[in-house]
């Protein structure tokens, strides 16, 4: 599938503990905009007590909750209850239906380490999907999950970031959302060893290397053709993470998305920047295959 088509097939880890269900409102809202449909997958937890005579009635319980959940709600369209782990049954569900993203809460207020350390890691580990986290603490009942409105691509402006790039600037045309291409100086000016093209003596190092990433991002940005779109370096004495989140949080952005870089291992998957800013971004981040 084309990274600037909709999300056709959306599998969605549903916890009925959780209130509100944020991943799965999410991922129902996802597929609205983009004509997709969702399936709930659902792990179902040993029973400490007699679990062979009780195990009927929790499915059974369980599985009503569920319906109840999926009642007026027609982009779902399967419900899945399953005894295996979570993690592994999200991606071998994912792999089945062949779906193309995988919707997962951080059921956790403040900081997503808490899930990475437990389930979502090994999702990252295994799946080969794109992946959203939905940042669980921003939603309740009052302030469900809504069209995202300001989407922000942060890019490392090298060629395996264009995927992320046209994904998001699809996800932005079809939320109607603003979008952002973002690159992060980090750790400047102590890191100006580690400049691609050496500053000219006679020029200012901070404004060379901002024309020039401005204007990579300008060749970034040909083609997508999205009405409400901006292009920002942003610099930092820190890390790109807290640039990233920095960022986010001084446009109120609700979607970052962010480029996978291999096919195996948490580190190789997203690189020890994008685990960083997993952990440190304010919103929902949607990591894209690439």
């Amino acid at each position: 599938m084309s990274k600037t088509e909709g999300y056709q097939r959306i599998v969605v880890a549903v916890a009925i503990e959780v209130a509100a269900h944020p991943a799965l409102r999410r991922a129902v809202n996802v597929a609205e905009r983009t004509n997709g449909s969702v399936t709930m997958v659902h792990a179902l937890k040993p029973s400490p007590l007699s679990p062979d005579t009780a195990r009927p009635a929790v499915v059974e319980r369980t599985r009503s909750e569920l319906e109840a959940l999926q009642a007026g709600q027609p982009r779902i369209r399967g419900l899945r209850l399953v005894d295996d782990r979570p993690w592994t049954a999200l991606v071998d569900i994912a792999d089945e239906t062949d779906a193309d993203l995988v919707v997962i809460g951080s059921f956790v207020h403040g900081q997503l380490r808490a899930l990475l350390g437990t389930n979502s890691d090994r999702v990252l580990h295994q799946a080969r999907r794109d992946i959203l986290v939905v940042r669980s603490d921003a939603y309740n009942d009052a302030h469900p999950p809504r069209d995202y409105t300001h989407i922000v691509a942060a890019t490392d402006l090298t060629d395996h970031g264009r995927a992320a790039v046209e994904r998001a600037a699809g996800l932005a045309d079809a939320f109607r959302a603003r979008l952002t291409l973002l690159n992060v100086m980090a750790h400047f000016p102590e890191d100006r060893e580690n400049e691609t093209t050496i500053t000219p003596e006679n020029l200012d190092p901070q404004q060379f290397q901002q024309d020039l990433r401005t204007e990579a991002l300008a060749r970034l940005a040909v083609g997508l053709r999205h009405p409400d779109l901006a292009r920002q370096v942003a610099i930092t004495t820190e890390s790109v993470a807290h640039g990233v989140a920095d960022h986010a949080r001084e446009v109120r952005a609700d979607l970052i998305v962010i480029g996978s870089r291999g096919s195996y291992g948490l580190n190789r998957l997203l690189g020890d920047t994008a685990d960083e800013i997993m952990h440190r971004v304010p919103c929902d981040l949607l990591i894209v295959r690439g």
